[in-house]
């Protein structure tokens, strides 16, 4: 999160320091559980949300998209991690990948009936073929 803050805020520069030490962070115990999650899992999100704010979308998309499923396992509460999920979502909606984004967002509405930021999703896509 301290990423996308960084980014949010044009403070590119330390955004890819902090992306650069996590990834540091990983090679340096290889073989550790917790190395192995931030190479593949953490290091993927901080890249991927740095890249959602330069407008990158298609490459957030690439990033998260893989790595969703294994997300949990940085801990972080439910509001915390429903970030990525939602980063995910509006990425693909304005990379214009309509079809990986409806299927996110049924997937986010069928543990979330009734959510707004769900619903107002769904709306901008266009009905499935």
């Amino acid at each position: 999160h301290y990423v996308l803050a960084l980014a949010a805020a044009g403070r590119y520069q330390q955004a890819n320091a902090l992306l650069k030490a996590v990834r540091d962070h990983a090679e340096a115990a290889p073989d550790q559980t917790i190395a192995l999650v931030t190479a593949r899992v953490n290091s993927a999100l901080c890249e991927a949300l740095l890249l959602f704010r330069q407008g990158n979308n298609a490459r957030t998309v690439e990033l998260i998209g893989p790595v969703r499923a294994q997300i949990q396992l940085l801990g972080g509460s439910h509001a915390q991690r429903d970030l990525f999920d939602e980063v995910l979502v509006e990425a693909a909606l304005r990379a214009g990948l309509h079809e990986p984004a409806r299927r996110w967002l049924t997937q986010r509405s069928a543990s979330r009936p009734g959510n707004r930021w769900n619903t107002d999703r769904l709306s901008r896509l266009t009905p499935p073929p």
